[in-house]
């Protein structure tokens, strides 16, 4: 074999590696990711009370929906997941429109919070036979019903009683 057919094979397995490397990070980009990032948190919260609905400041789950990507993702159910246990739907009140969330869309290269009463599900958690200390992992379901995780966070139904 001669110099020129050696960098020629080299010249085109060159070419072969960059075209594979091309591929596959374009291949990535086309997929929807949403990054989910959940804590509690002391936050303004509209409580029903006998009077109507009013701002109080109280414990939260505020979970960040972000989207690094270049295309929506139409968030339709959010669920936790206590202890590897069945999920527990969420549902957010939306102060703007009324009526409850999801669904509702994260746009390329924005970022959405999501805020749920921490009474409200400190009292689910109880429903469903979870009291005390407890891990869990927050999802998001989309459309094509994808789902997004968070990390493994650990929460205590007494810290989603008081912040």
């Amino acid at each position: 074999m001669d110099s020129i057919s050696v960098i020629t094979v080299l010249v085109a397995l060159y070419g072969a590696l960059l075209s594979t490397y091309n591929f596959i990070v374009q291949w990535k980009d086309r997929r929807p990711r949403l990054n989910v990032k959940p804590k509690v948190e002391a936050r303004q919260l509209l409580v029903m009370t006998t009077g109507g609905l009013v701002l109080k400041n109280g414990p939260a789950l505020c979970v960040h929906f972000d989207n690094p990507t270049s295309w929506l993702v139409p968030v339709t159910a959010v669920f936790i997941r206590p202890n590897k246990s069945d999920p527990i739907e969420l549902r957010q009140f939306n102060r703007d429109g009324g009526g409850f969330l999801p669904p509702f869309v994260v746009e390329p290269h924005r970022g959405v919070d999501f805020i749920i009463h921490g009474q409200g599900l400190a009292e689910k958690l109880d429903k469903a036979g979870i009291r005390n200390d407890f891990q869990a992992v927050i999802e998001a379901q989309d459309e094509l019903d994808r789902r997004y995780r968070s990390k493994l966070i650990h929460l205590s139904t007494q810290q989603l009683l008081e912040v």
